[in-house]
C-alpha cells in the first residue's frame, strides 16, 4: 500500500505540475492570444533601420539640390582655400559641421545692407510692390502740395464765371424777357435786389443752370471729337491696307517697286493715331513744330522725285555694266576662236627600232 500511495502521490504530483504548467501557458496565450509581442518588437526594430536610412538620403538629396540652386553643381568638388590659401576641391560630406554651416550661411546670404533688409523687410510685411510703394508717395506728395497750396489746384473754369452777379442776372432777364428795353430790364434788376438773399438764390441758380447748358455743350463737343477721331481712325486703317508697295519709278510700266511690311505699316499708323499723354498724336505735334512741319513738305514734294532719280541713276550704271561686260565677253569669245584655228597638231613620231626589234642607242637621241 505504501509502494502504491507513493506512485499515486508521484502522479499527482505530475499531474499538478502539467496542470501548472499548462495554467502558465493558458495564461500566456490570454494576454497575447496570437503570438505578437515577440513580432511586433522584431516588426519595429525592422521598420525604423529603413526609416532613418530614408531619412538620411532624403536629408542628403536636399542638401544636394540646395547647393546645385546656388550654384554648386558638384558638392563633391567644392573649391575652398587651405590654410596655405590655395584653392582645392573637397568633398562637401568630407567638411566638418562648421564648415558645412558657414557655406549655408554665405550661399544663404545675399549681401545686402541692413537698409535693404529694411526694405524688404517692409515690402513683405505690407504685401506690396516697390512699385507701389513709390506710386503711394508720389501721389501723396502731390496731395500734400495742393492742400498746402490750394490756389494751385486746377479748377473748371466757366464762361459764366468772368460774369458779375448784375450781368448775369440782366442775361437771364433778357432771355426772359427779349421785348423789355434796358431801362425795364435795370428796374426789374434794382427791384430783385432789394431783396439781397433772395437775389444772390436766384443768381446762384441762374449761375448752375448755365453752367450745366456749357456742360453739356462740351460733352457734346468731345463725343463728336471721339467720333470723327474713330472714323479718321477707320479711313487711315482702310488706307494702310491698301499701301503695300511704292514704285520706284512711276513713269516706267515695268518698274521695281518697293514691299511695304506689315511692321512698318503699323509705326506709321501709330504716328498718324497714337495719342500721347498731352491727348496729341505725333504728327499733330510735327505740325506745330515749324521745323517739323518743313521736313514734311520737303518729303512730300521732293522725295518721290529723288526716289525716281536714284533709281533711273542705278538702272543706268547698271545697264552700262552689262553692256561692258557683253562686250567684253564677246572679245573674249573671239580671242578663243582665233587660238583654236592657229593650233596644228603635231604627230608623234614612232621611235625605231633595230631589225631585232630592239632600241638601238640611236633610239635615245
Amino acid at each position: 500500500m505504501p509502494e502504491d500511495n507513493g506512485l499515486l502521490d508521484d502522479l499527482l504530483n505530475n499531474v499538478e505540475d502539467h496542470v501548472d504548467e499548462e495554467v502558465e501557458e493558458d495564461e500566456v496565450v490570454e494576454d497575447d492570444p496570437l503570438g505578437l509581442a515577440d513580432f511586433e518588437s522584431k516588426e519595429t526594430e525592422e521598420v525604423e533601420e529603413p526609416e532613418e536610412k530614408e531619412s538620411t538620403e532624403e536629408s542628403t538629396d536636399f542638401i544636394t539640390s540646395y547647393l546645385k540652386e546656388h550654384g554648386i553643381a558638384d558638392p563633391s568638388k567644392i573649391q575652398m582655400q587651405n590654410d596655405k590659401g590655395e584653392i582645392e576641391e573637397v568633398d562637401f560630406n568630407s567638411l566638418s559641421e562648421e564648415d558645412k554651416l558657414n557655406i549655408f550661411k554665405e550661399l544663404s546670404n545675399p549681401g545686402y545692407t541692413d537698409y535693404e533688409n529694411q526694405v524688404i523687410d517692409y515690402l513683405r510685411r505690407n504685401n506690396v510692390t516697390l512699385d507701389q510703394v513709390i506710386e503711394y508717395y508720389q501721389n501723396k506728395a502731390v496731395q500734400d502740395y495742393l492742400a498746402q497750396n490750394p490756389e494751385a489746384v486746377h479748377q473748371r473754369s466757366y464762361t459764366i464765371d468772368e460774369y458779375t452777379d448784375d450781368e448775369v442776372y440782366l442775361a437771364d432777364l433778357k432771355n426772359k424777357y427779349p421785348d423789355f428795353t434796358d431801362e425795364e430790364l435795370n428796374e426789374k434788376l434794382d427791384s430783385a435786389k432789394l431783396n439781397g438773399d433772395l437775389f444772390n438764390k436766384e443768381v446762384t441758380a441762374i449761375r448752375a443752370n448755365l453752367k450745366n447748358i456749357e456742360e453739356q455743350e462740351l460733352q457734346a463737343q468731345q463725343e463728336a471729337e471721339a467720333q470723327s477721331y474713330q472714323e479718321l481712325q477707320a479711313n487711315l486703317q482702310a488706307a494702310m491696307a491698301d499701301f503695300s508697295e511704292i514704285a520706284l519709278d512711276p513713269e516706267d510700266p515695268k518698274t521695281e517697286v518697293l514691299q511695304i511690311e506689315d511692321a512698318d505699316r503699323q509705326v506709321m499708323l501709330r504716328y498718324l493715331t497714337e495719342l500721347g499723354k498731352d491727348g496729341k498724336s505725333q504728327l499733330v505735334r510735327d505740325l506745330e513744330d515749324p521745323k517739323a512741319l518743313i521736313e514734311l513738305a520737303y518729303y512730300r514734294t521732293r522725295e518721290r522725285d529723288n526716289l525716281t532719280g536714284l533709281t533711273r541713276y542705278w538702272k543706268n550704271e547698271l545697264a552700262n555694266e552689262r553692256k561692258e561686260k557683253a562686250k567684253l565677253q564677246k572679245e573674249l569669245d573671239k580671242y578663243k576662236s582665233k587660238e583654236e584655228k592657229s593650233f596644228v597638231a603635231t604627230p608623234k613620231q614612232t621611235p625605231k627600232r633595230s631589225s631585232t626589234g630592239r632600241r638601238t642607242m640611236m633610239d635615245l637621241y
